[in-house]
C-alpha cells in the first residue's frame, strides 16, 4: 500500500460494489434535468426581482441582469454541493452523492470551482457535439 492509499479512505469500486453503480448514468441525467428546472425557477425569481429593482433604480439594476445566469448557477451549486449532504437537490432525489477522492467533503468554494469547470467544459464542447451529430446525419 502506498502513501496515497493510506491518506484516503477506500472508496467503493464497481468491481466490489456493483449495486452502487447500477443505473448511475440514468439517475445522473434525471438529476441534471431536475437541477436545471430548479435553477430555471431561481433565475425566473431573481430575474423578476431584478426587473422590479430596475424600475426602482431607473434602469441601473438592469445592468446586473447580465450576471443573472452565471451567478444563479454558481450560487446553486455552491450552496447545495458545498453543504454537508454533498449533493444538489436533483442528486438527492436520485440518491446520488459527490464523493471527492481527497477524503473530505467539498466546501463552498470547491463546489463553485467544480461547477464552474463543469459548465465551462460543457460550453467549450458544444461545437464538437454539434459537429459529431451533423457528420453522422451526413453519413460521414
Amino acid at each position: 500500500m502506498n502513501q496515497t492509499q493510506t491518506a484516503r479512505p477506500q472508496l467503493p469500486a464497481p468491481e466490489t460494489a456493483p449495486e452502487l453503480f447500477d443505473g448511475v448514468l440514468t439517475r445522473r441525467a434525471v438529476a441534471f434535468v431536475i437541477d436545471l428546472t430548479i435553477m430555471g425557477m431561481l433565475m425566473l425569481m431573481f430575474g423578476l426581482i431584478g426587473v422590479v429593482a430596475g424600475f426602482l433604480t431607473f434602469g441601473l439594476a438592469w445592468l446586473a441582469l447580465v450576471f443573472l445566469v452565471p451567478a444563479t448557477v454558481l450560487f446553486y451549486y455552491g450552496v447545495t454541493l458545498g453543504s454537508p449532504s454533498r449533493a444538489t437537490l436533483g442528486m438527492r432525489m436520485m440518491d446520488l452523492v459527490l464523493t471527492p477522492t481527497r477524503g473530505q467533503p467539498l466546501d463552498g468554494w470547491m463546489a463553485i470551482i467544480h461547477a464552474g469547470l463543469f459548465w465551462v467544459t460543457f460550453w467549450i464542447s458544444g461545437p464538437f457535439r454539434c459537429c459529431s451529430r451533423c457528420s453522422r446525419r451526413a453519413g460521414r
